[in-house]
């Protein structure tokens, strides 16, 4: 219901800890990570975390001859979060995240071709947030956040993202229910040079908003409300409104009921970006859910049967420009259950769904109708295995229906071994029976992968 992103760093529940992991994998993988988080007795807490990982990467595009034929990467982040209460009703909250993600690619229709070209993305998350508890029953929140995505590519292909928000939240909690509103104002920048690629453009639009929401839970009923009110820039005031209603059926099982209407406005990359048009329309949409749960004591599962109707639904056309389809749908029913047996964990869960053009008739792209998941994990002596089969049916690459992407099974293991209090082993390997498939239709995904890791924990 709320508008604004935060980055939350920080683990409340788990007071002082230290984590370190150091492992290598396939195709020249490398990876480490550090977190640490340290509390005072005045409940000031201090988090700070990283991640270094790169690898020599492999060869993506088999059917271009492009130079080398492996795409490597290299992936760096670092994250600090600090939570300062000033007094027994007042805190402040700070954290930011960077990231400095670059990797070769291929564009055969570039001058550089066959030779690989580059890009780095370098993004900077920043959030600040005042919560005072203005009565026991009444807390508010004041939240500022603002990031930064910068993209430099050898193209040259170069355009800076930027966002920035203001919000403030206020909750009030009874016994059996919660109310909460708030306000919202967030602007949107995209500034891009004159390359091979791009005009130059700097353009922005701003979006106000206010939201409130109502839900109660008893022992018998549950009610949810939802209605948010926006004032974009651009496309003007709109709404979107969700409401859902829940009953036990019995002990142990409890269905709901749920209805909501959806509204996204364009962003300043969709209308103004390389890849953006200037008539590409809001998206709006109206759903409907029915859902069976249930929930015993070793076991639980869940029917969702759903359903959405778009109106101008963002997509792309056979350039990657955005574009909008007009009228479409997603309809489907989701099954899924998890149980313990003695020391035996098993999940899984299947998708059955239609996700239509419903002017043209033709599937939606790279969706889908059939997919499961199969996941199965013990614990022997200090051994804590599983594997997991997933499942994907054919789907098609574009929305014109031309190229079908044949459906895949793979399987995934993994196991991880406590060597004592401090020290464990991590061994993961990802489509452990070699399978050859695409995510897309230009884009060969890789074989079997293993990572070897040491966890040390504190």
């Amino acid at each position: 219901m709320a508008g604004v992103i935060q980055i939350f760093t920080l683990s409340p529940d788990r007071g002082s800890y230290k984590t370190l992991e150091f492992g290598l994998g396939s195709h020249g993988l490398r990876h480490s990570v550090f977190s640490l988080q340290s509390e005072t007795d005045q409940g000031v807490r201090l988090g700070v975390s990283g991640t270094l990982r790169s690898g020599d990467g492999y060869d993506s595009k088999p059917d271009l001859a492009n130079t080398p034929a492996n795409l490597a990467f290299k992936e760096r982040s670092l994250k600090l979060g600090v939570d300062l209460p000033l007094n027994a009703t007042d805190k402040l909250g700070f954290v930011t995240l960077a990231t400095h993600n670059g990797g070769d690619y291929v564009d055969q229709y570039a001058s550089r071709f066959p030779n690989n070209d580059h890009t780095d993305h370098k993004n900077t998350h920043t959030a600040f947030n005042w919560q005072r508890n203005w009565r026991t029953d009444l807390k508010g929140t004041l939240s500022l956040t603002s990031s930064r995505m910068a993209t430099v590519s050898t193209l040259p292909d170069s355009y800076t993202n930027r966002t920035s928000a203001i919000a403030y939240d206020l909750t009030l909690q009874s016994k059996d229910a919660v109310v909460s509103g708030g306000l919202e104002r967030k602007y949107d920048r995209l500034a891009a040079q004159a390359d091979v690629y791009n005009s130059e453009v700097f353009r922005g639009k701003g979006q106000n908003a206010i939201y409130l929401g109502y839900g109660s839970s008893g022992p018998r009923e549950s009610f949810q409300g939802n209605i948010r009110f926006e004032d974009d820039d651009t496309y003007g005031s709109n709404h979107a409104l969700g409401l859902s209603y829940g009953i036990p059926l019995g002990d142990q099982w409890r269905v709901t009921l749920g209805t909501s209407t959806g509204f996204r406005a364009p962003t300043v990359e969709q209308i103004y970006g390389i890849y953006g048009s200037a008539s590409i329309k809001p998206e709006t949409s109206v759903s409907k859910e029915i859902a069976f749960r249930y929930k015993g004591q070793r076991s639980a599962g869940a029917i969702v049967i759903y359903g959405t109707k778009f109106t101008d639904k963002f997509g792309y056309d056979s350039n990657f420009n955005h574009t909008n389809v007009a009228k479409a749908s997603v309809e489907g029913i989701t099954l899924s259950g998890k149980a313990r047996w003695e020391m035996l964990d098993v999940s899984a869960s299947i998708d059955l769904m239609d996700p239509r053009d419903d002017t043209t008739g033709k599937l939606l792209n790279l969706r889908a109708k059939k997919s499961a998941a199969l996941s199965v994990s013990s614990r022997y002596n200090q051994w804590t295995s599983g594997a997991t089969v997933r499942l994907r049916g054919p789907r098609y690459h574009e929305a014109t229906n031309t190229n079908l992407l044949p459906g895949d099974a793979l399987l995934d293991l993994s196991s991880e071994r406590q060597i004592d209090n401090a020290w464990s082993v991590k061994v993961r390997v990802s489509n452990a029976l070699n399978k050859s498939y695409r995510d897309q239709k230009e884009d060969a995904a890789p074989g079997r992968q293993f990572y070897v890791g040491l966890i040390w924990r504190d």
